[in-house]
């Protein structure tokens, strides 16, 4: 039980350091994209980039988790 709630701590915390990481750097790439009107291509291009990366991070635990590489 308590592998699992350090497991649950760490996604957690890592989650959040995402979220603070891409808060803080997205000012920088909307001033560099050109302007406010850049902000639904940030967002969307950061929305897209953690659906698509989510599965393929499933696939190498499987891989290298416990049940072996599939």
């Amino acid at each position: 039980m308590r592998i699992i709630f350090a497991n649950l701590l760490i996604l957690l915390l890592l989650a959040t350091l995402d979220t603070t990481l891409t808060g803080v750097i997205a000012p920088a790439l909307v001033a560099e994209l050109g302007g406010r009107q850049q902000v639904e291509l940030v967002v969307v291009a950061y929305a897209v980039a953690s659906t698509l990366i989510l599965p393929l991070w499933g696939r190498a635990g499987t891989c290298w988790g416990t049940s072996g590489c599939c």
